[in-house]
């Protein structure tokens, strides 16, 4: 089978490889579509990796080819998703169905080998059937769009009952998968949406009321001088750490700050932001991964279930490449992230 394997920091090879052997209760998949997560990026190119070699990839949809057993509940042929997130089942997390707060987890795609290959050996906790009208497509990108649901949940959004002032910092695939789901479930709401790059806000038009283009310092003082205090729920999604304070200037009294971008760098918070927190009384959220089999509440059951009702996260996506192309296209937005060479995408899916 072919894969595309990360032999050291900066150098990704599409060769051939092993089919892997099954473990107990481990089911083979044949893949279909992979996500390109922007945290492929740093682990790529920035020494993110915790071994090498590695298959990263963990936005899968794939297909049954061999079930772990005959008593699977799995059959050959079924179309399925993988959360890729592997808990221990042993901990205090773990124990109360809170996978993602796992203190000792493995991870398809980052940990262990994930999705950038034709095959896959998955345990069979991990594999999640989708409906027939669900494609493979929009199965591969449950995983960013279960994390985004979980987070709009926590937010206590869906469940207010008056029209809120939203704000979404960040215009990227996961800001964009944000403001069309509110759309969908809160239609009302006045939703704003922030970003540098111009590309990625002109895809909000259907979904968003107002878009604002900030490239610069002086261009987010005028915002925030017009704009201080006068959102309800405010969404930062980008990860640029003086973005996480200007997200709680922007909030409203008794508003609420949802911290959902994985931070780049340390923050600093000025003693008058601290200040202005108590003052105004808001809620900061942080909101990280998803709820998967947790009972009754299960974040990717819930995304499916919108798929199946228009929810769309494959219109986001930009480029569709081969996977022998995965290595060229991680180098142009690596070298765009770092203002090498302009490329611009909001999501890219590896087809096979």
């Amino acid at each position: 089978m072919k894969s595309a394997i990360l032999k050291k920091n900066g150098y990704i090879a599409v060769e051939e490889s092993n089919i892997p052997k099954l473990n107990r209760n481990q089911s083979l998949v044949k893949i279909k579509n992979v996500g390109v997560c922007s945290s492929d990026v740093p682990r790529a190119f920035n020494h993110g990796a915790y071994n090498y070699p590695l298959v990263m990839g963990h936005e899968i949809s794939a297909e049954i080819i061999e079930p772990s057993s005959k008593k699977s509940k799995l059959k050959k042929g079924d179309r399925v998703t993988i959360f890729p997130l592997l808990p221990c089942f042993r901990c205090s997390a773990c124990k109360k169905k809170l996978y993602a707060q796992c203190k000792n987890y493995s991870y398809y795609g980052s940990r262990e080998n994930g999705g950038y290959s034709e095959f896959l050996a998955v345990n069979d906790w991990n594999i999640l059937k989708i409906p027939k009208t669900v494609s493979f497509r929009d199965a591969a990108l449950t995983e960013p769009a279960a994390v985004v649901y979980h987070a709009l949940k926590k937010s206590s959004l869906l469940s207010s009952k008056k029209q809120n002032d939203i704000l979404i910092i960040g215009s990227g695939f996961l800001g964009l998968i944000l403001v069309e789901i509110i759309k969908m479930k809160k239609p009302k709401n006045n939703i704003d949406i922030i970003d540098r790059n111009n590309f990625k806000l002109k895809k909000a038009i259907k979904y968003s009321n107002k878009r604002y283009n900030l490239k610069s310092k002086e261009d987010w003082n005028k915002f925030i001088e017009n704009k201080k205090s006068s959102y309800d729920y405010v969404f930062e999604m980008t990860g640029i750490p003086e973005l996480f304070t200007n997200s709680i200037i922007l909030t409203k009294e008794f508003g609420s700050t949802m911290w959902v971008g994985n931070t780049t760098d340390n923050i600093k918070i000025p003693k008058s932001i601290v200040s202005s927190i108590l003052r105004k009384e808001i809620k900061i959220i942080g909101s990280w991964n998803s709820l998967y089999k947790n009972d009754k509440n299960d974040d990717w059951i819930e995304i499916l279930k919108l798929m199946k009702k228009g929810f769309k996260p494959s219109s986001f996506v930009t480029h569709n490449i081969a996977l022998n192309k995965l290595p060229i296209s991680l180098k142009k937005m690596y070298e765009h992230k770092k203002r090498i060479k302009k490329y611009e995408s909001i999501k890219t899916l590896v087809n096979f």
